[in-house]
């Protein structure tokens, strides 16, 4: 039979018990993610979706909003879009392609970048 010390220290969980030591738990997820990337890629799936800013009110998440299809209200969820520009981008449809969206007065190269990882053409 064990004597008390000797039970209490095989029932207490060592501080590094469940991950590599001298990593934080963080660390450790972010490692996990690395390894769950690395077998999507094998695997010939996308590690990822382009990862946007944070969500802004009125778009899900990962998901991109197609450009021929969003009505004005959605439009001006994204970044840079108010209701002028949202309501332009509307008169300029059909898009064949996210790029073509330059051809909307006040969007530029710039406002196109931040736009792209948003947006797509169905």
């Amino acid at each position: 039979m064990a004597s008390g010390a000797e039970g209490a220290a095989r029932s207490e969980p060592q501080a590094s018990e469940g991950r590599a030591a001298g990593r934080s738990p963080a660390q450790a997820r972010a490692g996990g993610a690395l390894v769950l990337a690395a077998a999507l890629l094998a695997a010939g799936l996308p590690a990822a979706t382009p990862e946007p800013e944070p969500c802004h009110e009125g778009l899900v998440c990962g998901r991109p909003v197609d450009l021929n299809a969003a009505d004005a209200a959605l439009l001006e969820a994204l970044p840079g879009i108010g209701p002028v520009r949202a309501r332009a981008i509307v008169a300029a449809r059909p898009f064949g392609a996210v790029d073509e969206l330059e051809r909307v007065p006040g969007i530029g190269p710039r406002t196109l970048r931040a736009l792209r990882p948003w947006l797509e053409i169905r």
